[in-house]
């Protein structure tokens, strides 16, 4: 599950001016956000990382532009977050 807040922009979209999130794992975007609300993510993780008790991810998030340009700032929202992802 994970979860996000956006102040700088309204989310919708794009036809009708709003933006969007991009949710990226290890820089493989895994979901597009228009509307705020927890997202419940699903991941394939490969053959070699399912044997290990636990992965280290690395999560980001992108506010994107209706015209489909990711917004640089604020800075914050650029930045990588760990996560660490059980295996079962």
């Amino acid at each position: 599950m994970c979860d996000f807040f956006v102040s700088n922009c309204a989310l919708g979209d794009a036809a009708e001016g709003g933006c969007s999130v991009r949710i990226l794992i290890d820089d493989d975007v895994v979901a597009t956000a228009r509307a705020w609300a927890a997202h419940a993510l699903r991941l394939r993780l490969p053959a070699a990382a399912r044997q290990l008790k636990t992965v280290q991810l690395n999560l980001r998030y992108e506010i994107v532009s209706p015209l489909g340009e990711v917004l640089r700032l604020p800075a914050y929202s650029m930045q990588a977050a760990p996560l660490t992802v059980r295996a079962s």
